[in-house]
């Protein structure tokens, strides 16, 4: 009897090892997967507001060249002094007109675009009847830069942008729960407007 009863306890000991190392696996499971979560709502994050930045920056010196070739015009004679003068004025005011990353959404970016394009319009209307711009190099630099910056890469960089909103706002709608329970920063992490029906993004 007293054998059966060493087998039996044992037994009983390796069955409580087992089940304390099922326990420790689906622990250590369970906290793999909060960490795979939370590098995952860093990554998209992160890439969230970098793309934003890259963005914004592009379109701040867009306007930078504006002022830059605004200049390069002041420095011939014979311009539209009038019409540069105001140009100079509503610089600042059309690029502070600027959609926010929460005001973001297809009527913002075409409320936007129209004005920006309005304006540019202007400023290449008075650089191409400046007689003498053509003497200065870096104008023609300027405006080849300007253009683009409105056009090829202007889109480029919001359906970049747009792309991670998605992803964001399809990872916050799927983890919330778990986001809210692990605290700031990531539950601060919201859905942002989805802007891709604009007309202006591809």
């Amino acid at each position: 009897m007293r054998i059966i009863s060493i087998l039996f306890s044992i037994v009983f000991a390796f069955y409580l090892i087992g089940c304390k190392n099922e326990k420790q696996e689906s622990k250590q499971k369970g906290q793999a997967e909060k960490d795979s979560l939370l590098i995952s709502a860093k990554i998209i994050s992160d890439s969230l507001q970098a793309n934003w930045g890259i963005m914004i920056k592009s379109d701040d010196q867009k306007f930078e060249n504006i002022k830059r070739l605004l200049q390069e015009i002041s420095y011939t004679s014979g311009y539209n002094h009038l019409l540069h003068d105001s140009l100079v004025k509503a610089c600042d005011q059309v690029k502070n007109s600027r959609y926010t990353q929460e005001t973001m959404d297809a009527q913002a970016i075409d409320n936007y675009d129209a004005l920006t394009d309005k304006y540019i319009g202007r400023v290449m209307s008075l650089a191409g009847s400046t007689p003498e711009l053509p003497q200065h190099p870096l104008a023609e630099e300027l405006i080849s830069e300007i253009n683009e910056a409105n056009t090829n890469t202007l889109i480029k960089l919001r359906v970049n942008y747009g792309r991670w909103v998605m992803i964001n706002n399809e990872f916050v709608k799927a983890y919330k729960k778990e986001l809210t329970a692990a605290g700031p920063p990531y539950s601060e992490m919201k859905e942002l407007n989805e802007f891709m029906g604009s007309s202006n993004v591809q």
